[in-house]
């Protein structure tokens, strides 16, 4: 198993426990299962830079690629025992009509989601970091910030395997 190989098995599991724990009321679970996730998420991420040509600017113009680079700050902000999720209200609820029964059927309304969504954190409300990194939190600003938590952790996600299939 190569090194990237061995990042990737630790990113499938961490992630499993991360998208789980988002999604809980238990803020410490989150906390952590989000620092250990983004780790190896990121440690991916540099090994490509490291050792594929062209990486970076693959990464940096794909749309789930951009994520990584915001997803570092998050990383960093998380080292530093900082919150970066925020529960926000959802601006669309699907409430579908469903039809229930046989001769006699009748109409029930139903919720498919949760009222309430997790987002990362705005920039404004995360303290400094004790080394500025103004790129990275460029990148979390635009692509990160205020979006779903589980479609940017997947969406980066998504990007390395991408990578990865390919030599």
């Amino acid at each position: 198993m190569t090194r990237e190989e061995r990042l990737r098995a630790a990113i499938e599991t961490t992630l499993g426990r991360t998208l789980a724990a988002v999604v809980s009321d238990n803020e410490q679970v989150t906390f952590e299962a989000l620092g250990e996730c983004l780790t190896w998420v990121c440690a991916l991420d540099e090994s490509f830079e490291e050792n594929r040509n062209g990486y970076k600017s693959r990464r940096n113009t794909d749309g789930e690629g951009r994520y990584l680079r915001g997803l570092r700050y998050a990383r960093n902000q998380v080292l530093h025992g900082h919150t970066v999720l925020d529960v926000a209200e959802s601006s669309v609820v699907s409430n579908p009509v469903v039809m229930r029964g046989g001769a006699g059927a009748h109409r029930v309304s139903r919720i498919l989601m949760p009222p309430t969504r997790v987002v990362w954190t705005f920039k404004p409300t995360l303290p400094p970091l004790p080394r500025p990194e103004p790129k990275l939190e460029s990148e979390y600003a635009a692509y990160v910030a205020g979006q779903d938590v589980t479609s940017v952790i997947s969406g980066g996600v998504n990007w390395l395997d991408r990578t990865l299939s390919t030599p």
